[in-house]
């Protein structure tokens, strides 16, 4: 019996493993497809969320347990002639994205 106690213990511990943040200084620079935006300065930010369109990071250290977050969205829009018509495109966008992931 003790012969099975040790693979499953090794089994159980090799699951666990600590997740790896990317942590970026804030005045820095970051590149993301499509877009590259430069973090507000003062405090570390961590990568909570990167993929080809969407990115979010956070810091904490706020006066109130408070958290601050930046996120971007990198849109395939239509090209447009004037703010209206850029406007209506990225309402539709959105609008499209909600009915997908309200079907889900």
């Amino acid at each position: 019996m003790r012969f099975v106690w040790i693979p499953l213990i090794f089994v159980i511990t090799s699951c666990a493993t600590t997740p790896s943040y990317q942590y970026i200084q804030g005045g820095e620079t970051v590149d993301q497809p499509g877009v590259s935006l430069v973090l507000p300065e003062g405090r570390m930010w961590v990568a909570m969320m990167r993929s080809t369109y969407v990115a979010a990071f956070g810091a904490s250290g706020m006066p109130n347990n408070e958290t601050l977050i930046v996120g971007t969205r990198v849109y395939n829009a239509p090209p447009s002639t004037n703010k209206q018509e850029f406007l209506e495109a990225i309402k539709k966008i959105e609008l499209l994205g909600q009915k997908l992931d309200a079907s889900k």
